[in-house]
C-alpha cells in the first residue's frame, strides 16, 4: 500500500511565484521610508521585514487600481514594484552569518513542512482523502478562482446568483492576492495551490513579525538568538485539548466518521496558533499588518511613518474586519 500527499509540486510552484508578491513590494516600501534602518540592514534582516510589509501593503496597493481601473493597471504597478525591487537591491551582499539566521530559517522550514503535510489531499492504497481544512477551503476557493478572472473588481459571489451581479463585501483581499497569484501562474497550477501558498507566506510573515517586535518593541538584540528560538517555538503550544480529542476519538475508534479533525472541535473554539495559521490565513495576515502597524507608530510619528501605518491598517480591513477591529481599539487606548 502506497501513501502520499497529492499536488505538493503545483503547491512549491505557486510558493516560488508567491515569493514576487511577497517579498519587492515590501522590500520597495521598506527601502522608500527606510522603516527600522532597512537600507543599513543584512539581507535577511532586511527579508525579516519585507516579508510582513508586503503582506501588510500589497493587499490595498493592487485593490485600488483594480478596482477603480483594470487589472492591466495591476500588472503595471506590479512591474514597476518589480524593476524598483531589482534597482534596489542590486548592490545587496549578504553579511556574515548568525545564529539567529538559523533559528529564523528553521522556524521558517518547519511550518513550511507542516503546512505541506496537512494541506493538500492524501492517497491510501486507491483511496483520496481530503483534510479536515477543506472545510474552510472550499469557500475561498472559489473566490481565489473567480478574481482571477476578473478584469475589474470587486469581485462577484461565486455562492449566490439571483439573476444579478452581487458583490462580495469583506475578507476578500487577501483570496484577491492569491488571485493575482492565480493569474501570474497561468494554468501551471490551481486556485487551490495559489490559496495555499498563501497560506504557507501569511506564516513566514508572522515569523518575521515576532522577530520585528523581538528587536524593535522589546530591544532584544539578535545575538540572543536563544530568545528568538523560543518565541517562535511558542507558535507550536496551545492547551490541553488534545487530552478530550484522544479519549473521544478512542470511545469512536470503530467509527472513523465520528473522529474529530481537529482539536478544536471538542468544545468551545480556543484556536491555537499553528491551528490559526493553517484554517485562516486572511485572519493572520490581517494580524501581522495590524501589528506592524503599531510597531511603525511605537517607533515613529514622522509622516511617512503615519502614512505607512495607514496602509497597512487599510489592508487588514479589507483582509479581516474582526483583528482590524481589535486593533483599531487597541490603538484608540
Amino acid at each position: 500500500m502506497t501513501i502520499g500527499l497529492v499536488g505538493v509540486g503545483n503547491i512549491l510552484k505557486a510558493t516560488i511565484v508567491f515569493t514576487l508578491f511577497a517579498v519587492p513590494p515590501g522590500y520597495v516600501a521598506g527601502w522608500l521610508c527606510d522603516l527600522f534602518a532597512f537600507r543599513r540592514g543584512t539581507l535577511l534582516r532586511q527579508a525579516a521585514i519585507a516579508i510582513p510589509l508586503s503582506v501588510a501593503t500589497l493587499p490595498i496597493v493592487i485593490y485600488l487600481p483594480w478596482r477603480f481601473l483594470s487589472i492591466r493597471a495591476v500588472w503595471v504597478v506590479m512591474f514597476g514594484v518589480w524593476a524598483a525591487f531589482l534597482w534596489m537591491a542590486r548592490r545587496q551582499r549578504p553579511a556574515a552569518w548568525r545564529p539567529v539566521y538559523t533559528v529564523g530559517l528553521s522556524a521558517a522550514a518547519v511550518w513550511i513542512a507542516i503546512a505541506l503535510t496537512i494541506l493538500p489531499d492524501m492517497s491510501v492504497g486507491e483511496r483520496w482523502y481530503y483534510p479536515a481544512p477543506a472545510f474552510d477551503y472550499m469557500s475561498r476557493i472559489p473566490i481565489v478562482n473567480g478574481i482571477a478572472h476578473q478584469a475589474k473588481l470587486p469581485p462577484q459571489s461565486p455562492f449566490l446568483n439571483p439573476g444579478r451581479f452581487v458583490a462580495l463585501r469583506y475578507h476578500y483581499f487577501w483570496p484577491m492576492v492569491c488571485g493575482l497569484v492565480d493569474a501570474a501562474g497561468r494554468g501551471q497550477y490551481s486556485a487551490r495551490d495559489a490559496a495555499i501558498a498563501g497560506t504557507i507566506w501569511a506564516g513566514i510573515a508572522l515569523l518575521g513579525v515576532i522577530a520585528l517586535f523581538l528587536r524593535f518593541f522589546l530591544d532584544i538584540d539578535s545575538t540572543r538568538w536563544r530568545v528568538y528560538a523560543i518565541a517562535m517555538a511558542l507558535l507550536g503550544v496551545t492547551g490541553l485539548d488534545i487530552i478530550p480529542v484522544l479519549i473521544w476519538d478512542y470511545e469512536f475508534r470503530d467509527r472513523p466518521n465520528f473522529w474529530l479533525g481537529s482539536v478544536e472541535w471538542w468544545n468551545e473554539q480556543v484556536t491555537g496558533w499553528v491551528d490559526a495559521m493553517i484554517w485562516v490565513p486572511h485572519h493572520m495576515a490581517a494580524l501581522v499588518a495590524t501589528l506592524l502597524a503599531f510597531l511603525i507608530l511605537q517607533r515613529g510619528v514622522r509622516a511617512r511613518h503615519i502614512i505607512l501605518a495607514g496602509i497597512c491598517l487599510a489592508s487588514a480591513a479589507g483582509m479581516s474586519v474582526y483583528v482590524t477591529f481589535t486593533m483599531a481599539v487597541i490603538l484608540v487606548v
